[in-house]
């Protein structure tokens, strides 16, 4: 990329200051200190996908200061693509696969931190991994995460230059969105829904899903969001007696019926004061942190804290008491202790966790998948990356063109 001129993409130099002496008060000690000016940060991100009848695990990498960052096919950078059913476990269920897969991307990367691109006019930039994210599973294979293991297995990627733990990212989309989110919502609706004379009419269950259906929409029409859940049904909200409520639907989506949500018990007293709150502690949350630069304010990692642990605080209540009354809602899952984390995290930089959010990268993963579908399934891990080679620098080109 250096050589076809596209630095510019890999970072952007009259940010890199800031970025470093916000970032390295968390890492005091890290190597890259006294070469902050040319050196950039990247993200090493993981992920399972499903394709031609299997199950694949994509490495990319994205660079944290990338102009581009929102536009996953110009900011995400693929590494490998390998099929599980080449996985190869030891006898205490190390995956030595993706260790040796790791152990070659390690290199790769202490490479380039330790010697940089020797070969760019400008100057010799490093790169250096700052943060490594995806999914629990991909965490949990890649770093040897095993809760009762009787011994310690060192992960390749702990060669990384500089690697702490503090490197390993909670994915606020799989930890929220996707996660106690989908449960605090799914749980919500059952609530509100079986109330005879609550928030929204009719004579039986399916009838005031329906009127909260029409809610829904019109909510999304007049705040120009996108939402692809078509209907509030029982079978998208697990809608059985004996599993928890979990509205199945996209992570963006639970974004909006939250908002919804909000709206819905602000306008009407929805009989408890535990949900209005988790509601609307979990919705003005997320919406600071999404406004929120790269670093926050001391006034917003405040209300990160306060705010975050009222939403906590309210949740757990609720769980507590249908417990105690024996109701199957409000579901507490490990999720949850991954948000618990993420709330009451301390870093001196103040980082914004929704940086590591892995929006772009599913995204990304979708595309690598899509171009695996195009190849034969036994050259599938080889000719994804060539095309994914080829069709880079076209997608570069057409990000830069100038508006018509």
């Amino acid at each position: 990329m250096i050589n076809q001129g596209h630095l510019k993409y890999l970072t952007q130099f009259d940010k890199m200051l800031l970025y470093w002496q916000n970032l390295l008060k968390d890492y005091p000690s890290h190597p890259v200190h006294g070469h902050e000016a040319t050196s950039a940060p990247l993200t090493l991100y993981g992920d399972e996908g499903q394709s031609l009848g299997g199950t694949w695990m994509n490495y990319h990498f994205r660079p944290d200061l990338s102009p581009c960052i929102s536009n996953s096919a110009c900011s995400r950078f693929l590494i490998c693509t390998i099929p599980s059913t080449m996985y190869v476990f030891d006898e205490s269920g190390v995956n030595l696969t993706l260790q040796a897969a790791a152990a070659a991307i390690r290199e790769s990367f202490n490479a380039l931190s330790r010697d940089g691109y020797e070969r760019s006019e400008v100057c010799v930039p490093k790169f250096w991994v700052m943060h490594i994210t995806g999914d629990w599973k991909f965490l949990k294979q890649t770093f040897n995460l095993e809760r009762y293991a009787t011994h310690e297995e060192e992960p390749s990627l702990a060669d990384v230059d500089g690697f702490t733990l503090r490197m390993l990212s909670i994915d606020l989309l799989h930890a929220f969105h996707l996660g106690v989110g989908r449960d605090l919502c799914g749980s919500a609706i059952r609530v509100l829904a079986s109330q005879r004379r609550g928030l929204w009419p009719g004579s039986s269950i399916d009838a005031r899903l329906e009127v909260a259906t029409g809610r829904l929409r019109d909510f999304a029409r007049q705040n120009k969001l996108s939402l692809t859940l078509k209907k509030l049904t029982k079978s998208n909200l697990t809608w059985e007696s004996l599993k928890y409520p979990e509205i199945k639907c996209k992570g963006y989506d639970t974004y909006i019926v939250l908002k919804w949500l909000v709206e819905e018990v602000t306008m009407q007293d929805c009989g408890d004061d535990f949900l209005a709150s988790a509601l609307w502690a979990a919705d003005s949350w997320l919406r600071v942190l999404s406004k929120a630069e790269m670093f926050l304010t001391e006034a917003e990692e405040l209300h990160k804290f306060h705010v975050g642990n009222l939403f906590l605080k309210s949740y757990l209540n609720l769980a507590v008491r249908a417990l105690e009354g024996g109701k199957m809602l409000y579901r507490l899952k490990p999720k949850f202790h991954l948000l618990y984390h993420l709330v009451n995290e301390k870093r001196p930089s103040r980082l914004n966790c929704t940086l590591n959010s892995t929006w772009m990268d599913e995204d990304a993963m979708k595309k690598w998948m899509r171009i695996s579908r195009m190849v034969h399934k036994r050259t599938a891990a080889e000719n994804t990356l060539r095309r994914f080679i080829l069709g880079f620098h076209t997608k570069l080109r057409l990000a830069n063109a100038p508006a018509r």
